[in-house]
């Protein structure tokens, strides 16, 4: 190789002196040795190529001009200057045409040429600036590791001033590091303004996003502090525990705000399904008012608010017409702690049973104080102020206190004191102790049907998990006794349907709720218990969704139903849609931690739909992947931890539900349709109320039910 290189040079040399003393032909000869002799080389041998039809140039002899220059620019097309003669020998041959494409070609060249003279021009200068902005970086760092921060901040300003915003990548870092300087000397604004540079420059820069979204949670505003820091969740992609824990609990904190500011401004008008539906008289078998109003279980049922205002009106005329009269001032009293529990307002339920049990205390005669009355007050009480200090953490044994003082009130055996002992102990988990007391309940009310079904079902249950198949046939059988006793009952059948759904008897559980649903189909409960059937039966997630929107057409604020119809859009990838659905089952929700709960779905979905927009600027792949980690995060560490009771037991195992989905286009755009109908909802219909105006957001622009029944019961204030 060595030998060939060197016979190259010497042929070049010999060429040089040829065409110094104007031997064309033998520098010719010359340069195809150099030429035969040089190795792969293409620059080299372009520019021999281009020295032969320089010396064909000098002889005339302009074909073999044209002929050199080809082979030259086959070699390298955008070689000038054997365009530009071959150009010129086209010209001299009469080529006018070939001759002009070549310099327009060559202008062209040239252009490009000098653009990207200037571009490396530009980049050698960039380069010279970046490598004075990292130097100004590196001492920023160094003086703000000796906490000199004055002199740390003007460095950095340095390297933000050296960089400018050519390269963003390193400018939303010098913009990091001064916010960083600026949080150390308490400069709020100039670290927010740094923040803000960061991000503008750089969509995925997480430093700034933790920054601000820390920054902002100090500052009282944790909505967007949430924002900021989910934008660090989807960019981690969810795998820093510390990142993921820190979002969490701003969101949590954001929402107990919202949930204490909800309950003081807007609690109001209930959504109780027992107030709706008129469930709460079906647990009392001996309650006060029957002695106004016959029971059986269907008149009970059809009881409605506006009756038992109109009997508390009638009862407070007559007392006072008769100027107090005790016995009708504790009716009166019972009636009014009746309306405030089942219009939600407990405290002052709570006052008003204190107050019946506190005249009982000082003069328990009869004729003031009827015995129903009094035991009723236990266990209202029991029920009230018992729960509220178990949830609490505290108030079992007030509960249990409650109840053995009502039976020692009672003059008999009072199946209503059982059957709401045995519902707390269930609470509890107690469940031989429940066992006895529905057991009592049923033996001494014979059409207390609420109980009767309540303790076939638990006495099922336990046998279930007991495997005791013969006593599970057994119950069968007295189920099947309760159905002929009872065939109008949508309780049993309601009941009965469930404890086929535990054994897998999904059909006949199917038919025991059509005929649930038919005895009652203002009851939006049977229509969740029907999607809950049958998607236990199919695994097909269009059940759900099915029954859930048929449940919001009896109540268009069924809170369970917009919860779980949340659920099924996060699943779909629809999350903003998601967010509207969790957002509006907060709505007149009864307990406050379900609405915080609620909250934080809805913030939870609402972060992320704005951290994607922000941080992953619509990129259809990287928001996909983003969505399938969300999705798993969701359902693992959200869901399962502020998801309600109610919907877990519709739904099942949580963690598997993100499996499910709708591959059908078409069915998946008529669920998004329905969806859309009740996110249209902008201007719901007004509903005019003695003493205030209430929205209803039924389907299809309809009133629901539960809302005309508001509409005709009146005002619900409280009843003090």
């Amino acid at each position: 190789m060595s030998e060939r290189i060197k016979n190259v040079k010497e042929a070049k040399a010999s060429a040089q002196k040829c065409v110094e003393i104007g031997n064309y032909v033998t520098a010719i000869d010359w340069y195809r040795k150099a030429i035969f002799y040089l190795p792969n080389n293409t620059d080299e041998l372009v520019a021999l190529y281009v020295l032969c039809a320089s010396a064909c140039d000098k002889l005339g002899d302009y074909e073999n001009v044209i002929s050199y220059c080809n082979i030259a620019l086959c070699l390298n097309p955008h070689c000038v200057q054997s365009l530009k003669r071959r150009a010129t020998a086209l010209s001299k041959k009469g080529y006018e045409e070939a001759s002009l494409k070549d310099k327009n070609c060559i202008s062209e060249l040239q252009k490009v040429g000098e653009a990207l003279t200037k571009k490396k021009a530009k980049k050698e200068k960039f380069v010279k600036s970046l490598e004075k902005a990292l130097s100004a970086n590196e001492y920023g760092n160094l003086f703000f590791n000796l906490n000199n921060y004055a002199v740390a901040i003007d460095y950095y300003t340095k390297a933000t001033n050296y960089c400018g915003s050519s390269d963003n990548d390193y400018a939303a870092k010098f913009h990091v590091n001064r916010a960083a300087v600026y949080e150390k000397v308490n400069d709020l604004n100039g670290f927010r303004k740094d923040c803000n540079a960061a991000i503008k420059l750089d969509k995925k820069c997480i430093k700034a996003y933790r920054r601000r979204g820390r920054l902002l949670r100090k500052l009282g505003d944790a909505n967007k502090a949430a924002e900021d820091l989910m934008c660090v969740c989807v960019l981690e992609e969810f795998e820093d525990k510390d990142s993921v824990q820190e979002a969490e609990k701003t969101i949590v904190e954001a929402c107990q705000k919202v949930a204490d500011d909800f309950f003081v401004g807007y609690r109001c008008t209930p959504n109780s399904t027992a107030y709706v539906n008129r469930k709460y008289l079906r647990e009392f078998a001996r309650h006060p008012v029957y002695r106004n109003f016959n029971k059986t279980n269907r008149e009970a049922d059809s009881l409605t608010f506006g009756h038992l205002r109109s009997l508390y009106e009638m009862y407070r005329d007559d007392f006072q017409m008769y100027l107090g009269a005790s016995s009708l001032n504790s009716d009166l009293i019972i009636l009014k702690a009746t309306l405030n529990i089942i219009t939600e307002h407990y405290m002052m339920a709570e006052k008003q049973l204190e107050q019946l049990i506190s005249m009982y205390d000082k003069d328990p005669d009869p004729n003031k104080i009827q015995n129903d009355t009094v035991v009723h007050a236990f266990i209202c009480l029991a029920n009230t102020k018992g729960k509220r200090l178990i949830n609490e953490g505290f108030g079992m044994d007030f509960a249990l206190q409650c109840f053995e003082k009502a039976i020692s009130a009672s003059e008999d055996e009072n199946e209503d004191i059982y059957y709401h002992r045995a519902k707390l102990y269930i609470d509890c988990g107690q469940y031989n102790n429940a066992r006895k007391d529905l057991e009592k309940s049923a033996h001494y009310g014979k059409n207390f049907i609420e109980a009767r079904c309540k303790h076939l079902r638990l006495k099922f249950e336990l046998a279930f998990k007991a495997d005791n198949k013969n006593e599970m046939n057994v119950l069968f059988e007295k189920f099947d006794k309760l159905v002929d006793e009872f065939p109008d009952s949508c309780v049993v059948f309601s009941h009965y349907a469930e404890v086929l759904t535990l054994i897998g008897k999904y059909e006949e559980a199917r038919k025991k709720l059509a005929t649930a649903i038919e005895l009652d189909k203002r009851d939006p409960d049977l229509c969740l218990q029907m999607g809950k059937t049958l998607f236990k039966a199919t695994k097909n997630i269009e059940h759900l969704y099915d029954w859930c929107f048929r449940a919001l057409k009896p109540d268009c604020r069924c809170i369970v139903a917009l919860e779980i119809l949340g659920l099924v859009l996060v699943n779909f990838g629809a999350i903003h849609d998601a967010f509207y659905f969790f957002t509006y089952g907060t709505s007149y929700c009864p307990d406050k931690n379900q609405v915080q709960n609620l909250y934080i779905l809805s913030l939870v979905t609402l972060s992320w739909h704005y951290a994607t927009m922000n941080s992953l600027m619509y990129n259809m792949q990287e928001s996909n992947v983003a969505l399938f980690i969300f999705r798993v995060y969701f359902f693992e560490d959200i869901v399962t931890k502020y998801m309600s009771r109610q919907a877990k037991e519709i739904i099942g195992d949580i963690t598997d539900f993100r499996f499910y989905n709708i591959y059908s286009s078409e069915k998946r755009k008529r669920f998004l349709t329905k969806t859309k109908q009740v996110n249209d909802r902008r201007q719901p219909s007004k509903l005019k109320m003695k003493n205030k105006t209430m929205l209803c957001w039924g389907v299809n622009n309809e009133i629901c039910f539960t809302c005309k029944q508001r509409e005709n019961d009146g005002k619900t204030d409280i009843f003090d």
